[in-house]
């Protein structure tokens, strides 16, 4: 695992000549972003009906603190494990040379980026791990912890919707690549290839 400040970075040897067909996703990050918030805000309504509905109080009090430095720890901690889930489901986790967790300044986006191969399945997989092991857990926590019910909920519908371009990408692949594929990433372009 690395460290890496900027875009995710390229691949000098990867060569995105046929086979290989890039996936039809928007080439603009900011496009991307702007086309992935409904999915990320309807996950996170999603996780607040479901914890609303399990939840063994009568009312759900939401918590955002207006303080500036809980509040940024709070997200700084909710981005790490999100980011850490995906890089522990790439080939060789977090001691695979492979792996690398970036911060994209001008995107301001967080990342975990894996620089091989990897099956459709692996792909969709390290896509989907964040947005769902941590929802679980919020709906989880709130259960079995109901005096900081708000507090999970919160950090679940906050990861929710910061999965927004995960479950966006997860559609794009999806829809686009069929079973037995193989992909992998270009610095931020997506490419695969048949089986």
């Amino acid at each position: 695992m690395r460290w890496h400040v900027g875009p995710p970075p390229r691949d000098e040897l990867f060569d995105p000549a046929p086979p290989w067909r890039r996936l039809r996703e928007p080439r603009q990050i900011a496009v991307s972003i702007m086309l992935s918030l409904p999915l990320g805000l309807l996950a996170a309504l999603a996780i607040l009906v479901l914890g609303a509905a399990l939840a063994p109080q009568r009312q759900t009090v939401l918590v955002f603190s207006v303080r500036f430095l809980p509040f940024v720890a709070f997200v700084l901690a909710v981005v790490a494990v999100h980011e850490l889930l995906h890089a522990v489901t790439f080939p060789g986790s977090l001691r695979s040379p492979h792996v690398v967790l970036g911060f994209w300044p001008r995107a301001l986006l967080f990342y975990a980026h894996y620089s091989g191969e990897l099956s459709r399945e692996r792909f969709l997989l390290t896509l989907i791990c964040p947005f769902a092991v941590m929802s679980a857990a919020s709906l989880l926590l709130s259960t079995i912890d109901p005096a900081h019910q708000g507090l999970w909920l919160s950090a679940g519908a906050f990861n929710a919707f910061a999965s927004s371009m995960d479950l966006f990408g997860f559609v794009l692949i999806a829809i686009q690549v069929p079973r037995g594929a193989r992909l992998r990433n270009q610095g931020s372009v997506t490419y695969w290839k048949p089986a």
